[in-house]
């Protein structure tokens, strides 16, 4: 497994923290348990830390994972995701959020994390 998923209840949010190599399997595995999650405590707010990870997705599995949220969460979730500044999969971060916010979804990727969690919890 190269997720963990937990809720943190000072902030009231959803964190999924990847590590080392992330897969389409991981991706909908961590999205699995993050839904759990806000079921059980009403927090549609996520933090996605994608930080120092090796992400071996193709572009059309990035398509599908992202232009599926709007059916797996409600219009209140928000996602952001952090990323490094020098992260070599940037561009493939971007499309995600391109594709999700296109179809109406509230993610963005950021690169710091204070103004991630500022963006979730305004």
């Amino acid at each position: 497994m190269a997720h963990d998923v937990k809720h943190d209840p000072k902030r009231n949010l959803v964190v999924i923290k990847h590590s080392d190599h992330v897969d389409k399997n991981d991706l909908w595995n961590a999205r699995l348990a993050a839904l759990k999650i806000i079921q059980d405590n009403e927090s549609p707010r996520i933090l996605v830390d994608m930080r120092n990870i090796n992400m071996t997705t193709t572009t059309l599995e990035r398509f599908e994972f992202a232009q599926s949220h709007n059916k797996h969460f409600s219009s209140r979730t928000k996602i952001a995701t952090l990323i490094t500044k020098d992260d070599p999969r940037k561009e493939d971060h971007k499309f995600v959020e391109t594709v999700s916010l296109n179809r109406g979804f509230l993610l963005r990727v950021f690169e710091d994390q204070g103004e991630a969690e500022q963006w979730l919890l305004g």
